[in-house]
């Protein structure tokens, strides 16, 4: 019985340690880097100036997805001309968010919608977007755009004969805050049965010490 209690506060210890150590899930993230623009109308953008965005999601796409609608899905996401800047923080960006996407049998992004609108465009309003259907190529579009009073379309630029690239990544993972409290439980329960074991070992050394002075 007084084994069986020494053990058990150490082998309680060394399972929530094992516990706190467990990472919490990696997020994805998909950034899309698009080709410079080519047509401009009353634009200030220039030619060194393209469509790149960004979305983050929980968990990777799933494969052979066709035209699946992620925009719920989001966590975060940000799109701009390298000027302008649309993000889930922009005034009516949320509410206007559009994310579809298509993926190959390995989870690899084939087509995509990804629009946001900043603003409000009954007075003045910024319009990001790029999307590719290679089974629509006269749809595929980068475009920059505003609407003023309604009239949406210029100032505007784009780049609708060459579509950019997506690349993937994964966040670095960190433990859940419950993890780690379950970490420092851990810790707390082995470190007093280490040092009892310590004080228990001193404690038989004085003893025999004192009978061999006697």
């Amino acid at each position: 019985m007084s084994i069986f209690r020494s053990i058990f506060p150490l082998v309680s210890a060394t399972a929530l340690l094992l516990a706190g150590m467990v990472p919490a899930p990696a997020n994805t993230i998909y950034t899309y880097t698009g080709n410079d623009f080519t047509f401009f109308a009353d634009s200030t953008l220039t030619t060194s100036d393209f469509i790149s965005a960004s979305v983050t999601l929980a968990s990777p796409l799933a494969e052979n997805l066709s035209n699946a609608n992620e925009t719920a899905a989001a966590l975060s996401w940000s799109i701009t001309d390298q000027v302008s800047t649309i993000n889930q923080a922009s005034p009516d960006a949320v509410a206007d968010l559009t994310l579809f996407f298509s993926t190959n049998s390995t989870g690899v992004i084939t087509s995509w919608e990804f629009q946001d609108t900043a603003g409000n465009c009954a007075t003045n309003c910024l319009q990001l977007v790029t999307q590719y259907f290679p089974q629509f190529p006269e749809d595929d579009l980068d475009q920059s755009s505003a609407c003023v009073n309604n009239t949406c379309g210029i100032p505007s630029a784009n780049n609708d004969t060459t579509p950019g690239v997506w690349h993937v990544s994964t966040t670095a993972s960190a433990p859940e805050p419950s993890s780690m409290v379950l970490a420092g439980l851990g810790a707390g329960l082995f470190l007093p049965g280490t040092r009892r074991k310590r004080l228990t070992g001193i404690s038989i050394v004085s003893q025999a010490a004192r009978r061999n002075e006697s």
